[in-house]
């Protein structure tokens, strides 16, 4: 994802999930947005998995179990550094 701020060595990304507004009523043709649309595969990744489980997973580390993406979503919450609850304490 493009960074949204940048301040000296840091650099601050929007965290944001899957979503879509390519089909919305103002979309006449889709080719339009399209091109804005060019991410790489990791930035993919923490869009339409990594970003989701760490909302989910951190709130509820049980969250994904008997899930299919359970083994997946134990090793993306393991490498986050802090839980968001952990740090609200």
């Amino acid at each position: 994802m493009p960074p949204m701020a940048q301040h000296g060595t840091t650099v601050v990304s929007l965290q944001s999930r899957i979503s879509s507004d390519i089909g919305h009523f103002d979309v006449i043709d889709m080719r339009h947005p399209l091109p804005e649309a060019h991410i790489t595969a990791d930035d993919f990744r923490a869009f339409t998995f990594t970003n989701a489980v760490r909302l989910w997973g951190t709130q509820n580390p049980r969250f994904f179990e008997g899930t299919r993406v359970a083994k997946e979503a134990a090793a993306v919450l393991s490498a986050a550094q802090t839980p968001t609850l952990a740090a609200a304490e």
